[in-house]
């Protein structure tokens, strides 16, 4: 089955480890134990996860992991350095030294809740999900904040187009006029781009613009769909109908008149092969992380 366009930057599982696993990581990778615990090496280091505690990796970083009881269930979530990149690219760079076992109870709640979100799959879970992982990274910001040095390594061109497209995505918007005004011919501008992001230019600004236009239908009730649409950056309807399905599996009419969240069985396991996890089962996943969520105090 092909995975949810919003797995191409975020995936949440929810497993039951059976076997011990190498990953090489390329994201940034939490894992929070919800029943028995988990052994990790990295780097000729172990770690110890207890139930309720969560451990972070930094993109690009091998670990093992293998459960130290008979029964490990786990909520993994991974995150890729794109998921940033329109927001805080300073982000990409080196957060933490080492992976480290994260004792803020609003990370974990975060976390939780993010994962819910995700596993219950109601119409515009993603934009939800998303909510609180932005929420996430920002409190462990304040644990670990980016050094100056850091954020002066992305004040370059890359920056500047990344600026470029965040100023300009709600009007016709020209690659070639972006490439002047940077300094750049428009083919390598293009190139490095793709390059550096795993996406093309019109690719991200379509993100860019979709993401406006569902904060429009969310926050500005009295505005046509196809209002919306042309003040998101669109000049066809009809693409931007068809491009908003594709992303979220509804209409924008749809999205828009949705009171209630329906649940979807189905969950992703894209990472880890059925030989060393196999995927909790709906309510069995619920139930855990909302246990987890009450008895840390972190429920509303």
């Amino acid at each position: 089955m092909a995975r949810h366009p919003f797995e191409m930057n975020c995936q949440i599982e929810f497993l039951n480890l059976t076997a011990q696993k190498q990953v090489f990581n390329q994201n940034f990778a939490f894992f929070a134990v919800l029943s028995g615990a988990l052994s990790v090496h990295s780097d000729k280091k172990q770690f110890l996860c207890q139930a309720g505690e969560i451990l972070l990796f930094q993109p690009h970083t091998p670990f093992r992991l293998q459960r130290v009881n008979e029964q490990c269930e786990v909520v993994s979530l991974r995150v890729h350095p794109e998921f940033f990149y329109g927001s805080y690219p300073a982000l990409c760079t080196q957060l933490l030294s080492a992976p480290v076992l994260l004792q803020d109870t609003q990370v974990k709640q975060f976390l939780l809740l993010a994962a819910l979100s995700a596993l219950k799959k109601g119409v515009g879970w993603e934009l939800i999900c998303s909510s609180y992982i932005c929420q996430l990274f920002f409190q462990l910001l304040q644990n670990f904040p980016v050094s100056e040095k850091s954020i002066k390594k992305y004040a370059d061109r890359l920056y500047q187009v990344l600026q470029y497209c965040h100023s300009h995505y709600s009007q016709k918007f020209s690659i070639q006029a972006m490439a002047e005004q940077i300094g750049l011919s428009s083919s390598y501008l293009s190139h490095s781009f793709k390059r550096e992001t795993g996406i093309s230019v019109q690719e991200y600004v379509c993100r860019l613009r979709m993401e406006h236009a569902c904060r429009m239908i969310l926050t500005q009730e009295q505005k046509s769909l196809s209002e919306i649409c042309f003040a998101s950056g669109f000049s066809d309807y009809r693409y931007f109908n068809r491009e908003f399905q594709r992303r979220y599996h509804c209409t924008p009419q749809q999205f828009r008149q949705s009171l209630r969240r329906l649940g979807n069985p189905y969950l992703y396991t894209a990472g880890f092969s059925e030989h060393s996890a196999q995927p909790l089962s709906l309510s069995r996943a619920q139930k855990l992380a909302e246990d987890l969520l009450y008895s840390s105090g972190l429920a509303h």
